[in-house]
């Protein structure tokens, strides 16, 4: 079983970057927020992936360079 602060935490992305992380590592994108956020919470447990705070700000970087100068994201520390 994994730690349900991870899935907590992918709780607080949207869809969309859900999506973009199932498939970065190999996961079926097309399923429920929840679902997908369920996903990469047992993945990163499984696969002792890179720090949940390392993750989000990578994928805040590559969000806001597909957007343009005119977005901008709160990074993390």
């Amino acid at each position: 079983m994994f730690d349900k602060r991870n899935e907590d935490f992918y709780m607080n992305f949207s869809r969309r970057e859900l999506q973009t992380l199932c498939k970065k590592y190999g996961l079926p994108a097309n399923r429920s927020k929840s679902d997908l956020a369920n996903l990469l919470a047992s993945r990163s447990q499984e696969c002792n992936l890179r720090p949940l705070s390392q993750v989000h700000r990578d994928l805040q970087l590559r969000f806001a360079e597909k957007e343009g100068p005119g977005m901008h994201f709160l990074l993390l520390p």
